[in-house]
Formats: structure tokens, sequence, C-alpha cells
């Protein structure tokens, strides 16, 4: 799950199984808490629901998923924005030389390809499941702009190309989602502070006088 839609859907899906009184679902834990009646649903139903929405039920992760996730959403935004920065100088040049085009194609195309691969695999399992998220948006301009561009390359007209446009979007949504899970990875690490404080015993006075 990646934006406010995607828990919508994930709670309509498991509104919509029979036997389920109802469904929250958290964006930052990824968790849902579901209350059912067990002898109309079981879980596997309700899982398979959520999977027929178009995500994917795993088991609980250890303390360390949240690292992992923040490490691989760092190198994703890191490589975006090497390819971006060059991207974006060649892009507000505004050249019309074709070898500077070509190079402008070979990076953008690579931003999409590699680091920007993950919106448009979200975007098109949302249009599997007749569904439209913020993937879909960011696939959609990124797309667009990477699509425009490279026909007017290759038709050879002098129009605008709009490859650096592409490069950004992803890069800036990248950036987003790394600073998002880091913020989550610090969320999680506060709350199991808190819990550790939690005494495991506790001593009751009655009728004690000051």
């Amino acid at each position: 799950m990646t934006c406010a839609a995607c828990v919508s859907r994930v709670e309509r899906a498991l509104a919509a199984t029979e036997g389920v009184e109802q469904a929250s679902v958290n964006l930052v834990t990824k968790r849902a808490s579901v209350r059912f009646d067990p002898a109309r649903v079981e879980p596997g139903a309700m899982a398979t629901a959520i999977e027929d929405a178009g995500y994917r039920v795993g088991v609980l992760e250890p303390p360390a998923a949240p690292d992992r996730e923040s490490r691989a959403r760092g190198r994703d935004a890191l490589v975006a924005a090497a390819m971006a920065v060059p991207l974006l100088a060649l892009g507000m040049s505004h050249t019309m030389s074709p070898a500077p085009r070509f190079v402008e194609l070979a990076l953008a195309t690579a931003l999409l390809v590699f680091p920007g691969r993950t919106f448009f695999v979200a975007a098109w399992n949302g249009v599997r499941h007749a569904s439209a998220d913020m993937n879909t948006l960011v696939a959609l301009g990124a797309g667009a702009a990477w699509v425009y561009s490279s026909v007017a390359i290759f038709r050879g007209t002098h129009a605008p190309v709009y490859f650096e446009a592409a490069g950004a979007i992803v890069s800036f949504v990248l950036l987003g989602r790394w600073l998002e899970s880091r913020a989550r990875r610090r969320l999680g690490d506060a709350v199991r502070g808190l819990v550790a404080l939690r005494p495991a015993t506790a001593h009751v006075l009655r009728g004690a006088r000051d």
C-alpha cells in the first residue's frame, strides 16, 4: 500500500467479504484490524479478498524489515537522483541538437525502467483490478512525457521534449517514499521503546494513608 486510496480499496474488499463486520487498515503499519464472525468467514477468505483487490498478504515481519525497506527505497531514490540531475541540466539547456536529446532519452528510459519501474508495475496491477491510485497518476504523468518526447525525437521535429519532467516526477516521489519509510521506522522504534518501558509487575496499595 502506498496511499490513502490503497487503504480504502483494501477496506472495501474486506468489508464486502461475507462475515466481516468491520475492517480498519493502517497505512503506516500496513496492518488491518478486522472484526468478523468466525462461523461465517475464515482468515484465508479475507486474505483472498485482499489479493483479489491487487495487494499481497504477507506474514508478520520482524523489526528489521522496516530497515530493509528503508534501505531499498533509499537506494532507488539515490539512483533516480543520480540520473535526474544531468537530465534536468540537459532539459533546462533547451538544446535542439540531436545528440543531447538522445542522451536525455537514454537517461529518462533508464530512470523509468529501473528505479521507476515500481510505479508502472503497481499501475498495471491497478488496471487489472479496475482501480487507480497514486501509482497510476505517477505512471501516467511520467509515461506520457516520455512517449511524447520520444515521438518528437524520432520524428525529427524541433518540438520541445519533456524527459526532465518524467525524471523529476519519479525522483521526487521516490524521495518522498524514502522519507516516509524512515519516519515509519522511527515511529516503530519509538513504539517498541515505550512497550519496553512497561513494568513486568505492579503493586497495588489498598487502604494506604498519606
